[in-house]
């Protein structure tokens, strides 16, 4: 396997254990990652806002997809 794409791979272990988005994400984290990545994936996250021609809404570079065969709103 290439080194960029283990690099990716841990990067989203790291992610997908070790940070839980306040608002959405209610499932339990590693303490460990969390502990050692959750402040600095914080720091990198991407936050913004969204338009969608009616409304202004928060928009998250990481989101919580809990069933990824239902559509989200």
């Amino acid at each position: 396997m290439a080194l960029p794409v283990q690099v990716a791979d841990v990067v989203i272990y790291a992610i997908n254990w070790g940070y839980r988005h306040p608002a959405e994400m209610t499932a339990p984290t590693r303490a460990e990652i969390a502990a050692r990545y959750g402040a600095r994936i914080e720091k990198l996250k991407w936050t913004g806002e969204g338009y969608d021609g009616a409304r202004t809404y928060k928009s998250f570079g990481i989101v919580c997809v809990p069933d990824l065969y239902k559509p989200r709103k």
